[in-house]
């Protein structure tokens, strides 16, 4: 029987996919995200061209970030 060695987590964002089991709750970004919303509507609505600089501790959950709101202006743009 092996030792149990406890739980595991991913060195990093991109890493994600081996740990397909867990859960991940980003309700700590709604604040950012509601502002960002903001501010997506300016850039679509008057071409406005913006930058969106997201800094934080390694593990912080920047890249998993990125990637819900990538998707998530994908999903809006295809629905315009």
């Amino acid at each position: 029987m092996e030792d149990y060695q406890g739980i595991l987590f991913p060195d990093r964002a991109e890493n994600l996919e081996r740990f397909e089991g867990y859960k991940i709750f980003l309700s700590h970004w709604d604040p950012l995200g509601s502002h960002l919303r903001r501010m997506y509507e300016g850039l679509a609505l008057r071409g406005d061209t913006r930058v969106l600089a997201i800094h934080g501790e390694q593990g912080a959950g920047k890249t998993l970030f990125a990637s819900k709101l990538h998707g998530d202006i994908a999903r809006t743009k295809s629905m315009l």
